[in-house]
């Protein structure tokens, strides 16, 4: 049950709105989360535990006992959960984002580089502090990095999400897996689903100019580059962000230039298919109604030219749709090959890991 409380999102996100509402901001306090966000904390902790079969200790983080008295900050520090580290990690970053709020869009307002530098020392002392804690705690805060993001872009913080953005990524490099292997994990996958369809909707709503600036170039350059490696890894990732790009249906959304590079990168390197299914025709119902719209004619050019344009031409996938929409034969061996480790870091711009450790992560 407590595994099925973390693959469902809407409850994950419960659980972490509890945690990040539940931070006192008082970093001086010896309790600095409340009782109901260490009760948050517990169970999130308990469903990573039983995501990794491990055996359930006594006292507070058995899951028989969440009813009782929450655990203390230092309890949940024994399991790798620093509390304090925590709480200003999270406490500076909002303070952050509603500072950002505050102004709108301007960038230059006199407290954003001491505010903004806070924030990035606190985050990252906050993933420094994982190097020797327990799979369950990396679960945790690797959730709570998720739930910064989206908040970060519900937000429109562009400083915040990209400072987030940036920490979770040498997290995952660091820890030597995740992007590193031929798949993704399902915290990824959380993560995916919340990036587009936060996109998605910003992006639904400039469409109907209630705000032109809602999802702008900045944001969406900062979803898309966090995406793209993802894309190439896997090819669920890579369908979920071909239904993130149908944005550029929109009129006068993007520029040329945007589009082009944006569907070059993902049609040229986009993983086609996994163990499980064939994602090519599905994508091409997403690509090609995009490529042949009468004002963009600048895609189809690029369309025809990449890899994903030749196994899937116009002229077969139309005899597909005709007949029935789904082409059962398998796909053709790519012309380009699989992403490589060292490609994969210089996609995401991190360093190469200096050390593995086999509890970083699911």
């Amino acid at each position: 049950d407590l595994v099925l409380v973390l693959m469902d999102p809407c409850g994950v996100q419960s659980l972490l709105r509890c945690v990040a509402s539940g931070c006192s901001g008082d970093l001086a306090s010896a309790e600095p989360f409340g009782s109901e966000a260490r009760a948050a904390l517990q169970v999130l902790l308990c469903g990573a535990r039983a995501l990794f079969a491990l055996e359930s200790s006594a006292g507070p983080f058995d899951i028989r006992d969440v009813h009782k008295e929450p655990p203390t900050s230092s309890a949940l520090a024994l399991q790798g959960l620093h509390c304090e580290t925590l709480a200003a990690a999270l406490s500076r970053h909002w303070s952050m984002a509603a500072a950002t709020q505050q102004v709108n869009n301007r960038t230059n307002f006199k407290d954003e580089p001491t505010s903004a530098d806070a924030a990035d020392i606190a985050l990252g002392e906050l993933v420094s502090t994982l190097n020797s804690s327990s799979s369950a705690a990396i679960v945790v805060v690797r959730l709570l990095l998720n739930y910064m993001m989206c908040r970060s872009l519900m937000d429109r913080d562009h400083v915040g999400l990209e400072r987030v953005m940036k920490h979770e990524r040498v997290l995952m490099v660091s820890r030597g897996f995740g992007l590193l292997s031929s798949d993704i994990d399902w915290i990824q996958r959380q993560q995916v689903n919340l990036l587009v369809g936060v996109g998605l909707h910003l992006a639904s709503k400039q469409g109907e100019h209630l705000d032109r600036q809602l999802f702008d170039i900045t944001l969406r350059k900062l979803v898309t580059d966090q995406l793209f490696p993802l894309a190439r890894a896997d090819a669920w990732a890579h369908f979920r962000m071909a239904e993130l790009l149908n944005m550029y249906k929109l009129p006068n959304f993007a520029t040329a230039r945007e589009e082009i590079t944006s569907l070059e990168r993902v049609l040229n390197s986009g993983r086609l298919e996994d163990d499980h299914h064939n994602w090519g025709p599905q994508l091409a119902s997403i690509y090609q109604p995009l490529v042949l719209a009468a004002d963009k004619t600048y895609l189809l050019k690029v369309y025809r030219g990449s890899r994903f344009g030749t196994i899937f031409s116009l002229d077969s996938s139309q005899a597909c749709r005709n007949l029935g929409g789904a082409c059962s034969s398998p796909l053709p061996p790519p012309s380009a090959p699989s992403p490589s480790q060292a490609e994969l870091r210089a996609e995401l711009g991190t360093p190469a890991p200096t050390s593995c450790s086999s509890n970083g992560g699911p």
